[in-house]
């Protein structure tokens, strides 16, 4: 009935009749006798395309979440079901390690997933296709933001020309799991009796005049974390 999902080659003396596939679809065949046309049958045909394979897009290959704050829902525009006509495209999603990243189904939708994060660490997680079982893997690193760190003292006292280290004023940066805990310094409105200078990751802070400064501690993950220390610069006695 449909030319366009079927082609039917007719018998020869040779050969019987061939039916080819042209696309996926439905379609009914019809069988009739040679000897009388009036005696007829007909079957419900279905032409299904298999998957060959599935990828992921490129943007999609390696994806950060952090804990307690994202949930990344698993779209079907992350991948590509070859070939596009296809009939089934339905895929299940895993993960490598659910200790780090927990996959479920969206309530949403039962063909819909997102992936949660449970841990700070890295896993892989797999989008599988029901027909054919071919596979394609993401990336995934779990990352947990600085909530709080505080400092040693709140005061310090210098004379003028020392140079401290001022990394081993910070006490500690929680959670403990944080992933990035560094810390920056900076002179609070610039002042110029200290000279503060970051050398290779460690960062110094230098008395250059005799007074009362402040200093200012930032996180550098989550910079509305300050912490400020007091410093005073004693005059150096030359003699008597």
């Amino acid at each position: 009935n449909n030319y366009a999902i079927v082609d039917i080659q007719q018998a020869t003396e040779t050969a019987l009749p061939t039916i080819i596939a042209k696309k996926a679809g439905k379609d009914t065949l019809t069988v009739i006798s040679a000897d009388n046309a009036q005696a007829s049958a007909k079957m419900t045909l279905k032409v299904t395309v298999p998957v060959s394979g599935i990828t992921l897009k490129d943007e999609y290959a390696s994806q950060t979440l952090w804990l307690g704050v994202d949930e990344l829902s698993l779209k079907a525009e992350m991948y590509t079901i070859a070939p596009s006509d296809a009939s089934n495209k339905k895929v299940t999603w895993s993960s490598g390690d659910e200790s780090v990243v927990s996959v479920v189904r969206d309530a949403t939708s039962n063909d819909s997933w997102k992936a949660v994060p449970k841990k700070v660490g890295r896993t892989t997680l797999t989008v599988t296709t029901e027909d054919g079982q071919k596979s394609a893997t993401m990336n995934v690193e779990v990352k947990r933001h600085v909530e709080s760190f505080s400092l040693t003292v709140n005061t310090l006292t210098l004379d003028k020309g020392a140079t401290k280290l001022l990394d081993e004023l910070v006490k500690e940066v929680l959670p403990s799991d944080a992933s990035d805990k560094r810390i920056t310094w900076r002179a609070d409105n610039n002042a110029t009796g200290l000279a503060v200078t970051e050398n290779n990751g460690k960062w110094y802070v230098t008395a250059n005049a005799v007074g009362e400064f402040t200093l200012v501690a930032t996180s550098v993950d989550n910079p509305q974390l300050t912490q400020r220390l007091i410093v005073t610069v004693n005059a150096v006695v030359g003699g008597i």
